[in-house]
């Protein structure tokens, strides 16, 4: 798969427990739940969302990402019932040097229970095979310990702090950079 075919659709992944497709109308109310839990969003980088209107907004948003070849977001969905329970995906997405940054979140009631790695792994396989990525970094605030653990799990290093990066309720965040290689990535 090309660059230009890759973001012509979302490709379906699918792991032991989930399916990794593409975003749809009918997530609006799970992907809402998500974004609007306060607990979620503590270490996203943003406010929570507080009308279901910024949740549509936002998926459009990820949505042009994909067109204009920056992003690519997949729904995490559970395979018995295709029930969105969180998303994951690309962003920051540089063609030109074959790198991207890599984000998600995870429904709180599926937290503790491997959600993040499984899902993880799938997406990074996809985005070195099939994307033609070389480097996936990761942008972490540093109290959030449970994302760093999922990162480093599956071989991701830290590169350094950079401090206050990010600037969400109403103030100043350090975050830290972390980075896999394709050459270090283990299936």
């Amino acid at each position: 798969m090309t660059v230009e075919t890759i973001l012509k659709e979302v490709p379906l992944l699918e792991t032991e427990r989930f399916r990794l497709r593409d975003l749809q109308d009918r997530d609006v109310e799970d992907f809402f739940a998500n974004f609007s839990d306060e607990e979620t969003m503590r270490y996203f980088g943003m406010a929570a969302l507080t009308e279901q209107a910024q949740a549509v907004k936002m998926m459009k948003g990820m949505e042009e990402g994909r067109q204009e070849n920056s992003a690519i977001r997949w729904a995490i969905a559970r395979r018995e019932d295709d029930r969105l329970i969180g998303t994951i995906g690309f962003h920051n997405w540089s063609v030109k040097s074959f790198r991207a940054e890599v984000g998600y979140e995870i429904n709180r009631a599926y937290w503790g229970q491997g959600v993040a790695t499984e899902v993880l792994r799938a997406v990074l396989k996809c985005g070195y095979e099939e994307m033609g990525l070389n480097r996936i970094e990761a942008i972490v605030i540093p109290e959030n310990l449970a994302s760093f653990r999922v990162l480093e799990k599956v071989g991701f290093k830290k590169e350094g702090l950079l401090q206050e990066y990010m600037h969400y309720n109403d103030r100043y965040h350090d975050a830290v950079i972390l980075a896999l290689l394709k050459r270090e990535f283990l299936v």
